[in-house]
């Protein structure tokens, strides 16, 4: 009889240490991760998206030309003209086939402006097989096609259009399972080539200075028990470590979500580029 109670004790004693908390912790963070992630990668989705860059090339603004005449294949272009870049790729983990498109997609612009020249730039593949449909340009629309667009495949369509650079531009369309183009924004402020340099080397500068700082924190809180028991030439009670190891594991989870942020807010891109 005491034997059990003593073996019961001990296994008590056992789940009440602070590293079986920490390890069963640990455990199920670990566990979260992994069903997360093996639920999204199981999923099938299609998910045709588009992405507008901020950033427009004025290529003629009409009220600094004096005295020059703009010809577009013997038509005179009295306003501005603009170049813009479009990327439009498959998010999704479910092919888009030809087939699959249930009502056009096509690069629209608002308020309609005529588009001079439509080309594509980059493509993620070439077997895609990325076509542009050029005859309702005038109109301001320009049709899209492709053979097969797998996950993060898709490409870059630049567009030469009589307007400025606030003329709003969309992709629409549907896809099975999906009635409409998904977008992606951008919602920041564009600055000059000088001021994104500033920027980014005062970034830089901060997120050296608060790695430092957690780097020694965390070490100062680890190292704590040995600098307080050790220098004094007795036994490191290593049951004091978990609560120290938890505090610096919490550092380094804000310190990720720190960097994972910056990056969440910064210009997005498509997978291959712009």
């Amino acid at each position: 009889m005491e034997s059990g109670t003593v073996r019961s004790n001990s296994v008590l004693a056992w789940f009440a240490s602070p590293w079986v908390g920490l390890i069963g912790t640990a455990a199920a963070i670990l566990g979260l991760g992994f069903a997360w992630f093996t639920y999204s990668n199981t999923q099938r989705f299609r998910k045709l998206t588009y992405y507008v860059h901020p950033i427009r090339t004025v290529v003629i603004k009409s009220d600094e030309t004096t005295g020059l005449r703009v010809l577009h294949r013997g038509q005179q272009i009295t306003g501005d003209v603009t170049a813009a870049q479009i990327a439009v790729w498959n998010q999704g983990s479910e092919p888009i086939r030809r087939e699959d498109i249930l009502d056009e997609v096509r690069i629209v612009t608002s308020p309609r402006a005529p588009i001079l020249e439509a080309s594509v730039r980059k493509v993620s593949r070439e077997i895609i097989g990325l076509r542009l449909d050029d005859s309702r340009r005038a109109s301001g629309m320009i049709p899209l096609s492709w053979k097969i667009l797998e996950r993060d495949d898709g490409g870059v369509v630049q567009l030469i259009y009589a307007g400025p650079a606030t003329v709003g531009i969309s992709v629409v369309g549907a896809v099975v399972g999906q009635s409409q183009v998904s977008a992606i924004r951008f919602t920041g402020t564009i600055t000059s080539p000088s001021e994104q340099l500033a920027q980014l080397s005062a970034e830089g500068r901060w997120f050296s200075i608060i790695f430092g700082v957690l780097m020694l924190v965390s070490g100062a809180v680890f190292l704590s028990p040995l600098i307080r028991i050790g220098l004094k030439g007795e036994p490191i009670p290593w049951r004091e470590y978990p609560g120290n190891v938890i505090f610096v594991i919490i550092l380094i989870i804000f310190w990720v979500l720190v960097v994972l942020g910056s990056r969440y807010f910064s210009v997005p891109s498509p997978p291959f580029g712009i």
